[in-house]
């Protein structure tokens, strides 16, 4: 395959990547870039939130196949733009371009997509402390990423070759996708100051993210 302009300019991205991270940058993203977008995009995981819903809802009408595929999406669709394109906008400082950039970077195979995954992985440890290739879901021996990795693979067999996904298969997609929406998001959000509601709605406000008891307390002071 021949190296062409497009190559090119993903080569040219991925080094700018490398040589902009330097700590300073990174403690940005985490004090202004990271948080300003979340601010701005407080419903950032609503599309991966309702994919895994209806993988849920499919898997129990035992539409094992379909529930595999919505799983996949949630996982897939949480990377891009929960994680992902908020760290691309950061870099790039364009919200027009942003989007090429990061359909560019997961648009790369396996091989390709390592030789950016790290530094953005590196970003996301620096800011939220959350480690993928590290981090395991519990009761799993193999990182989220690789799991991440491993349903996509499947989905390409199912698309390309008509398969089917068996109910194991299935409930194993909507684990990987529970995880990383249900305790890796939050873990993020919780960093960088926010909170969430209902699955997805991101929330800045300290006192509804206080237990019940606290809460009384305090608002039974402002009443007063």
């Amino acid at each position: 395959m021949s190296y062409d302009e497009y190559d090119a300019a993903r080569d040219a991205f991925y080094e700018k990547v490398r040589e902009d991270l330097t700590p300073e940058i990174i403690q940005e993203f985490k004090s202004e870039r990271l948080t300003s977008y979340f601010d701005s995009n407080r419903t950032v995981a609503e599309k991966p939130f309702r994919a895994l819903t209806e993988a849920r809802k499919l898997l129990t009408d035992s539409h094992e196949t379909a529930a595999f595929i919505h799983a996949v999406i949630a996982s897939e669709v949480t990377i891009k733009t929960v994680f992902i394109h908020p760290l691309v906008i950061g870099v790039v400082h364009n919200e027009v371009i942003a989007p090429i950039i990061t359909d560019m970077v997961l648009g790369q195979t396996r091989g390709q997509f390592q030789k950016v995954e790290g530094l953005f992985l590196n970003i996301l440890n620096e800011i939220a402390n959350v480690d993928l290739e590290k981090y395991l879901r519990s009761g799993s021996k193999k990182p989220l990423l690789k799991e991440i990795f491993e349903i996509q693979s499947k989905r390409n067999v199912i698309l390309h070759r008509a398969d089917d996904a068996t109910k194991d298969e299935a409930q194993y997609a909507i684990s990987v996708a529970a995880e990383i929406l249900e305790q890796v998001f939050p873990k993020v959000a919780k960093e960088l100051g926010f909170h969430v509601h209902d699955g997805f709605k991101l929330c800045r406000n300290w006192l509804c993210s206080q237990p019940e008891s606290v809460k009384a307390i305090l608002e039974g002071r402002f009443k007063k």
